[in-house]
Formats: C-alpha cells, sequence, structure tokens
C-alpha cells in the first residue's frame, strides 16, 4: 500500500518547482512507484479532484474537523486506500445527522495525518490543490512512468473520460 506522505512530498516538490519538465519528471517518477491499484487514486489526488467527485465536503465541515484535532501523531501511517474510503464514506453519508457524521470521518483522518498530509487533504476537500500540476502535467507524467506517448493517454482520457483510469490502463 502506497503511503500518503510520499504523494505528499511529490506534490510540495512539484509546488517548489516552476519548470514544466521538472514537474513531470518529479510527477512520473512517484507514480512509477504507486502500486497499480492505487493509481486512480493517486491520479486523482494529485489532480485535486477525488475519483468520487464532488462528494459535499466544504469548508466548515473542515474547518470543523480540523477545530477538533488532537495532537500530530509522531509517524503518520495514513495510505492511499485510507484516503479513499474516508471518501467514500463522506459520499455515502446523507440524511440527518449527515453533517456532523462527514466531519467526523474527516477528523479520524486528519488525526491520523501529519501536517504536511492535514494541509495537502484540507486544499483537496476545498478545491484549493494550487502546486502547478493539473490534469495536463499529470497526463505527461503518466505517459513518461509507463513509457507510453502522451497522445496515447490523452485519447484513452478522453475516451474513458477518466484520467484515473487511464492511467492505470497505462
Amino acid at each position: 500500500m502506497s503511503a500518503l506522505h510520499a504523494l505528499v512530498e511529490a506534490s510540495n516538490a512539484v509546488a517548489a518547482t516552476s519548470a514544466r519538465n521538472d514537474k513531470v519528471a518529479i510527477l512520473a517518477s512517484y507514480l512509477a512507484e504507486v502500486d497499480v491499484d492505487e493509481v486512480q487514486i493517486a491520479v486523482a489526488l494529485l489532480t485535486g479532484e477525488p475519483r468520487q467527485g464532488r462528494i459535499g465536503i466544504g469548508w466548515a465541515t473542515v474547518a470543523g474537523a480540523i477545530k477538533s484535532l488532537t495532537a500530530e501523531p509522531s509517524e503518520s501511517t495514513l495510505t492511499l486506500h485510507d484516503i479513499d474510503t474516508a471518501i467514500d464514506q463522506v459520499a455515502e453519508t446523507r440524511g440527518g445527522g449527515s453533517a456532523a457524521e462527514r466531519q467526523a470521518i474527516l477528523q479520524r483522518v486528519f488525526d491520523l495525518g501529519s501536517a504536511a498530509e492535514q494541509d495537502f487533504l484540507r486544499a483537496v476537500f476545498t478545491g484549493g490543490l494550487r502546486q502547478g500540476a493539473l490534469g495536463g502535467v499529470v497526463t505527461s507524467a503518466i505517459a513518461k512512468a509507463n513509457g507510453v506517448k502522451v497522445a496515447s493517454v490523452r485519447r484513452a482520457a478522453m475516451l474513458l473520460g477518466d484520467l484515473g483510469e487511464a492511467s492505470e490502463i497505462a
């Protein structure tokens, strides 16, 4: 299972550079190491949009979860699957009391994450991920990581309607 901290480190490295080719190289190196069954999750998070799409998490839910945090763990154990499962749970939570339940789910995730992971997840959940590597750069990184042509990845993503699924196929 791929650790969330590795994705966050790659994202932070991408944000710290302005050269497109360097961004592609950083992401390609990271994606080449991600387990095949987690690549869709990784691509979705790197593009700032969970694979589940819009799931009803806003600033208020995230702020409430963060306000209730306990101390930061000495070592994060969060994996990409942990995040994906939590997002699934939030997406499935409906009805009376759902806002509080969503906040509780997020709080459990934030409680297990490092400060850098918490910042990354906050940005993803609120639509504020600013790393300079959205769809186009990630598409190029997928192609480079898998030794395929960028045009092939673009075409697959267009036909599938999902860059994450295209990355898994690549």
